[in-house]
């Protein structure tokens, strides 16, 4: 984070008292001017995007891994690539971006004709990928006048109010009673381990007595699901769009109809979503009230014109931090400066103040060259919120990764104690720890607690965790699981109970890191915390026979705890215990 710089910048407000919205607001595209819309325009602002340098590459022999060829492309043969995108699952055609033209050439000219896998290679320039949004209105009906690909139509039939059709959206089973949500939930749970049990089965050659169930889908070590002791105005972090009515264009903050790729760009006022706290919707209306008095306009991700473009509000019992985006397009320091000035004034002096502001953060979307950071500048108030984990205090940041409903991860981390089994003399491993939350929470009940953590931010975030709490029974280690793993678990004796917890970021965790866990042999307990259960490839790696990728005996699922962690909606977190099979 970087603090604002302010010197010899009036503070003139940068909004127009005399709004008015017949002036300001744009008018709704029409056919014509669609029609003259390019699918690939955005290769042509000026803006930076790596599909500009692609290649497409021929010849590959299935099956190969994107880590694989990742390595191959990078390490190998020391080039510089920014994504891989395969054709189709089974394809054996690949498309690689690259940051620059010279990384391209350079690319195409080492990898022609170039043998990997006993196949020879071969690679061409290819054409950036279509603006989805574009391609699909074009595909939907090029003649007609055109309406958002998000048909406003469909929001009339019924006469459904746009925040109702939100409500649907955000939180698909709010009409629904909270028992009856807790049982579609179970279902889905019980769907999910249905599909494991026969992934398992094919490499077992039948089913294993520890996936059999009592009537084929009721498994004996799963758990009727948690309800959360919380089921509105939970969410402790939201993150609100800036853009357009669907209805009367008037500047929206709020949420989007649906996503730029499914052809949507609409906003709708969230007032109507009961899992968000009354105090971020007081923050999401005052900074509403400012966009719409703004002379700057929303960001258009269709134009890639404008400049407001999200408000991030996260909140505790006693504070309240909000980090507002803007795309500065082509603005000079010095009217950037202003924007900053401006909005100090406005949550210090103006309306602004009257939502509880206490933390107040400014981000800069420029133009997206290839070696830019997205800076982050604190503005006014703390630079920190505190949250409260029973008596345990938790900085976080504006980056900081907690989880959104902080009543009922208190009841996950008990559920974690208890699965665990953890004892006075257990050393407790905590992989992915981020700032430490988990192993923090748990360390008064173990004899040591060791996290292992990539992002070396977190790590600091963690260690301050650990001194605020007073709790000295915890070391972090930054790094790689897989390089260090064996290395910390060396100093401890044989017989020593050691468990590991893994609550691991959505994109889930790395197969090098199953396949060390797999034949760390002291590692015989592990707790794995998941809100995405049909990512069945890690539970199926610990789970299969062993083999030469995946040494040391199997683990198996002994217990399986859900737990409702986001009422309304259709996600819920998963605690599962995996023990060796002996």
């Amino acid at each position: 984070m970087e603090e604002c710089v302010l010197e010899c910048v009036e503070a003139k407000p940068c909004f127009d008292v005399n709004f008015s919205s017949e002036r300001d607001l744009p008018s709704s595209s029409s056919a014509a001017d669609m029609e003259k819309k390019d699918e690939y325009n955005y290769t042509k602002t000026g803006e930076f995007t790596s599909e500009i340098y692609k290649i497409e590459i021929t010849g590959l022999k299935p099956p190969f891994g994107f880590g694989e060829l990742k390595k191959f492309l990078n390490q190998k043969m020391k080039l510089n690539s920014s994504k891989i995108k395969r054709k189709g699952s089974n394809s054996k055609v690949v498309f690689v971006t690259f940051r620059c033209e010279e990384d391209r050439m350079k690319a195409i000219q080492l990898l022609e004709g170039y043998k990997w896998k006993g196949k020879c290679l071969s690679v061409k320039k290819a054409n950036p990928a279509a603006d989805p949004l574009i391609q699909k209105r074009h595909s939907e009906n090029a003649n007609d006048e055109l309406r958002e690909a998000f048909d406003i139509s469909k929001l009339q039939e019924g006469n459904v109010p746009p925040k109702i059709w939100l409500k649907n959206i955000v939180m698909p089973l709010w009409e629904k009673p909270y028992n009856d949500q807790l049982h579609i939930k179970q279902l889905e749970i019980e769907r999910l381990l249905v599909k494991l049990r026969n992934e398992i089965s094919k490499v077992w050659s039948f089913t294993p007595v520890w996936l059999r169930g009592v009537s084929g889908l009721t498994f004996q070590f799963l758990d009727c699901i948690r309800p959360s002791p919380v089921v509105e105005r939970y969410r402790n972090k939201c993150e609100f769009t800036v853009g357009l009515d669907p209805v009367n264009d008037l500047r929206t903050v709020g949420f989007r109809l649906s996503s730029y790729k499914k052809g949507s760009v609409k906003v709708v006022d969230p007032s109507e979503c009961s899992i968000v706290p009354e105090k971020t919707l007081d923050v999401c209306r005052v900074f509403q009230d400012y966009v719409r008095r703004s002379i700057y306009e929303p960001y258009n991700p269709e134009e890639n014109t404008g400049f407001w473009r999200q408000l991030t509000v996260r909140t505790t019992k006693d504070d309240c931090m909000a980090v507002i985006v803007m795309h500065t397009q082509d603005l000079s320091i010095l009217e950037i400066n202003k924007v900053m000035l401006d909005l100090i004034q406005f949550f210090e002096e103006c309306l602004g103040k009257l939502c509880g502001v206490t933390s107040l953060f400014f981000q800069c979307f420029g133009k997206r060259l290839s070696n830019e950071n997205k800076k982050i500048y604190h503005l006014t108030g703390t630079r920190y919120l505190t949250e409260l984990l029973a008596d345990l205090k938790f900085r976080v940041s504006p980056n900081s990764f907690f989880q959104v409903n902080s009543l009922a991860t208190e009841m996950v981390y008990d559920l974690i104690a208890e699965v665990a089994s953890v004892k006075k003399d257990t050393i407790l491993l905590d992989i992915c720890c981020g700032t430490g939350a988990i192993g923090i929470y748990l360390a008064r009940n173990v004899k040591k607690v060791i996290g292992i953590e990539l992002v070396e931010s977190a790590v600091e975030d963690a260690k301050f965790n650990a001194k605020c709490n007073e709790i000295g029974n915890i070391e972090f280690h930054c790094g790689k699981v897989e390089e260090l793993l064996s290395l910390i678990l060396r100093q401890f004796p044989p017989e020593t109970d050691v468990v590991a917890i893994i609550d691991p970021p959505r994109a889930g965790v790395h197969h090098k890191v199953i396949r060390t866990i797999r034949r760390t042999i002291s590692l015989q307990r592990l707790v794995y915390v998941s809100c995405d259960l049909s990512a069945v490839s890690f539970y199926f790696s610990l789970c299969r026979p062993e083999s030469n990728n995946y040494c040391g005996n199997p683990f198996v699922i002994t217990k399986a705890i859900p737990v409702d962690l986001f009422p309304q909606t259709n996600y819920f977190e998963v605690i599962i215990l995996l023990e060796r099979k002996v």
